[in-house]
């Protein structure tokens, strides 16, 4: 990650975010673009935590860019295990 993408990863909301997502993925069923987009809307209740406070650290730790196509579809390509991998790396990384 570069400067700007471990300053957002470590902001105060982002250990929160990614422990929620990663419960949830735990139990999820289908990881489709439609699924993972309640699965989102899910942790914004849950956490309080909204726009891109939310979506961008998924996103760097997900995918390790800070732009590209859409957050739902490119998290179904990834794949569940990989997106898991990856945040799991990041969290330890910012704790």
């Amino acid at each position: 990650f570069d400067e700007e993408e471990l300053e957002i990863l470590k902001q105060d909301t982002t250990v929160a975010v990614f422990e929620d997502f990663l419960e949830k993925l735990e139990v999820a069923g289908d990881f489709t673009s439609e699924n993972i987009k309640t699965l989102i809307k899910t942790i914004q209740k849950d956490t309080g935590v909204k726009g891109k406070n939310l979506f961008m650290p998924i996103r760097i730790a997900s995918t390790g860019s800070m732009h590209g196509p859409e957050l739902n579809t490119s998290l179904e390509l990834l794949g569940r295990d990989r997106v898991v991998a990856r945040v799991k790396a990041a969290l330890e990384l910012i704790k």
